[in-house]
């Protein structure tokens, strides 16, 4: 499928293209979703972590470490 992108965006996928990573666009936008999808859900992670820890539903580091140290068998230091 042909694309009409806007000069600079044109710029950078022809930059992709000339990589040889992808075949066509097709594959390149369909990698870059991927990756937008992924970087959100990261985001969103994060954002659910820092509402944690401002709610109080967090612990010590070293009460953490401790605990998965157990669970995994892993000497303290």
């Amino acid at each position: 499928m042909a694309y009409q992108f806007p000069p600079d965006i044109e710029k950078g996928v022809q930059a992709l293209m000339a990589t040889g990573d992808y075949e066509n666009e097709d594959d390149l936008l369909r990698d870059a979703v991927r990756i937008l999808k992924h970087r959100r859900e990261d985001v969103e992670s994060i954002d659910r972590g820092f509402a944690d820890i401002e709610a109080g539903r967090c612990r010590p580091a070293d009460q953490a470490d401790a605990e998965f140290e157990k669970k995994y068998s892993i000497p303290p230091d």
